[in-house]
């Protein structure tokens, strides 16, 4: 999070906050990720005002959330997952090689 010191009378104020969208999958022993990541910028404090310190995970998610947007939220948790899907080749409909080998 990137924070001002102050900003209309309003201290330790959020102005950004960088996000990731994540997803893990086990293969094979193997682990694949897929990812997304980037920053929103929040608005003017309001009457709302909520502190850095006060800040928590979820209240940090929320904003973001909001900000993207529910299609855009949608998107990205469907574009890493299948990233992680295509990296450990599980879902490959052809399979290359010899019936000898």
């Amino acid at each position: 999070m990137e924070r001002l010191s102050t900003l209309n009378g309003n201290e330790d104020v959020v102005a950004t906050i960088s996000w990731e969208c994540e997803h893990t999958i086990e293969h094979e022993g193997v682990f694949y990720r897929g990812a997304r990541a980037g920053t929103v910028t929040l608005d003017t404090p309001s009457e709302s005002f909520v502190s850095f310190s006060d800040i928590t995970e979820e209240t940090a998610l929320s904003w973001c959330k909001n900000i993207l947007g529910q299609d855009v939220v949608s998107a990205l948790e469907i574009e890493v997952d299948l990233a992680a899907e295509v990296c450990s080749g599980r879902n490959k409909s052809t399979v290359t090689g010899m019936p000898w080998e």
